[in-house]
């Protein structure tokens, strides 16, 4: 899959009226999402749900292990096992519920070792109407306060700025 074919995954999410969010995890390790008190960190991805449209976040090898992806459809029908837990009452994400998704932009990341150029998608940053933002990343938490392992095949969700530059890019 190119580059542009990424970015016109993830610019369905714009317009989206956000009704209902669930995270997914792999069996036994359930729940787990909410024990950093920072952000949310989910195993397998997530789903956005609105009233016409659903599309799921998860982490995905087309460019590297791992970066993220957008896709279309529920979660629920691209694994082959796991749980889900409807998480939008229960987290953050209740204060963005009844929003629509203004704008979404992946932030593309070097390859390490790669040919120059190289890059793979990271980071996605949604923006919701009253303008509050939500950071996701193909991260791995690695301890307290200590920044996240980027490449990895989980996913991390933060829910504010100055969260996101301390644990994403490893700046106070």
């Amino acid at each position: 899959m190119t580059r542009e074919a990424f970015e016109h995954e993830v610019q369905q999410l714009v317009g989206l009226q956000l009704k209902q969010v669930r995270y997914y995890e792999s069996y036994g390790d359930w729940p787990s999402w909410h024990t950093e008190p920072d952000f949310d960190s989910v195993q397998q991805g997530l789903d956005f749900i609105g009233d016409d449209a659903s599309y799921f976040i998860t982490w995905d090898a087309s460019f590297w292990n791992y970066g993220l992806r957008v896709r279309s459809g529920s979660m629920v029908n691209f694994l082959s096992a796991g749980q889900f837990e409807d998480v939008s009452a229960s987290s953050r994400w209740s204060g963005l519920r009844g929003q629509q998704v203004r704008a979404a932009q992946f932030m593309w990341e070097p390859i390490p070792l790669a040919e120059e150029g190289a890059v793979y998608p990271q980071h996605l940053v949604l923006t919701f109407e009253a303008g509050d933002q939500v950071y996701l990343s193909a991260a791995m938490p690695q301890g307290v306060q200590a920044p996240l392992f980027g490449m990895s095949d989980h996913i991390v969700v933060l829910f504010d700025q100055e969260l996101a530059r301390h644990y994403l890019l490893g700046m106070e």
